[in-house]
């Protein structure tokens, strides 16, 4: 099962695609499936108690960033932007370490999740799950690592080269998935000519969360960056860009230093 939210359009261009404006709250409530708690989001209802104790621990979803907690048999959300062209990616950080798929979507395989099936199951959509160390699309294959709650997830995907790839903790897992579709088959409907979008898209089983981060003042995995990949919500400028850099080297010493990056 998987959870998406769709993002922006992104044309194709002779030089790296700029990263497309995005709502502040980058998940839409609209496109869940299932019931799924929304946090960081002032029009969402109160976190749950376990939500917030673990949040309390530091482990669950924390006030900087859109948060979602699964409270169906598997409940999923994409993002609001999309992306076309280009090397993009976004994070998921782990609030739990239960059964969950993280990955990209089209909204037409968005639109076909259910309670028993999300990112991963339907066409034209792709995801990795910790829990039972697999990748899905369609259907499942051994791939990737165990991951633990607290666990950064960075999800990739190069349109040019037709492939997604994972992250964990800053390490590579490796191409998960090559010839990903990008084009509408022939013959297809007319309402879809041009290139495919793809969004991020979550999707969660009972009491499972994640935070979401499509970039913006929060950095993304070094590791990512330096293989040419953007994050989807562009950096700050002006006098959060300092703490944004901050952050950006944080994260690269963590990698270099043998932190998280060797966990």
């Amino acid at each position: 099962p998987q959870i998406s939210t769709p993002l922006s359009p992104q044309s194709a261009a002779a030089q790296p695609p700029s990263p497309p404006p995005i709502a502040p709250f980058p998940l839409d409530r609209a496109t869940a499936v299932g019931d799924v708690r929304f946090g960081g989001d002032a029009s969402s209802p109160p976190a749950s108690t376990a939500a917030s104790a673990a949040a309390a621990s530091g482990l669950g979803p924390s006030p900087t960033l859109p948060s979602l907690e699964s409270w169906s048999n598997f409940g999923s959300v994409r993002a609001r932007a999309a992306v076309r062209a280009g090397r993009w990616a976004f994070e998921v950080v782990l609030g739990s370490a239960g059964i969950a798929q993280v990955g990209w979507a089209t909204a037409r395989a968005a639109a076909r999740f259910t309670n028993e099936e999300g990112v991963g199951d339907a066409p034209d959509s792709y995801a990795f799950d910790g829990r039972r160390v697999r990748k899905w699309a369609g259907e499942s294959a051994p791939y990737g690592e165990a991951w633990a709650p607290g666990d950064t997830i960075t999800c990739c995907l190069d349109v040019a080269a037709r492939s997604v790839s994972f992250y964990r903790n800053g390490r590579a897992l490796g191409v998960a998935f090559a010839g990903i579709r990008t084009a509408p088959r022939s013959g297809g409907p007319p309402a879809s000519p041009g290139p495919l979008d793809y969004h991020p898209a979550v999707s969660l089983s009972y009491g499972e969360r994640v935070e979401v981060s499509l970039g913006g003042a929060a950095p993304l995995c070094a590791a990512a960056l330096a293989a040419g990949f953007q994050p989807i919500e562009a950096p700050p400028v002006g006098r959060e860009a300092a703490a944004w850099l901050v952050g950006c080297l944080a994260r690269l010493a963590e990698v270099g230093c043998g932190g998280k990056g060797e966990a």
